[in-house]
């Protein structure tokens, strides 16, 4: 079944998941009361009016976040233990989120200008 909802993708995602997720949708709101959230790609998408989207998926060890282009110093080295692939972050479930490190992140991707 397709998530028709950042709720309904909540609600089918594992507990410990599905409160990251909430989390950072939290946050991404707090950072940024205009972002658009959607499904797209089967998961949760978020983008701030006028720049590029990014995505959120639930996977059985960790949070994705997708695209994450390399961003610059610091923060691309405090990024650098939770890069999986070029384009890639992952926040692994179970361990503390940085609350800074994340807002950090998100502010990086709330920000990323849309194709023109």
């Amino acid at each position: 079944m397709t998530a028709g909802s950042v709720d309904d993708y909540l609600a089918d995602a594992s507990p410990e998941a599905a409160a990251l997720i909430a989390r950072l949708r939290a946050l991404i709101h707090q950072l940024e009361p205009a972002a658009v959230e959607s499904i797209a790609y089967g998961m949760p998408t978020f983008a701030a009016p006028g720049h590029h989207r990014f995505h959120l998926g639930a996977w059985a060890t960790h949070v994705g976040v997708y695209p994450v282009r390399p961003a610059s110093e610091p923060l691309e080295s405090r990024l650098a233990p939770l890069r999986a692939a070029k384009d890639t972050v992952r926040i692994p479930l179970g361990a503390p989120l940085d609350d800074e490190l994340a807002r950090q992140l998100l502010t990086f991707l709330l920000e990323r200008p849309g194709r023109r």
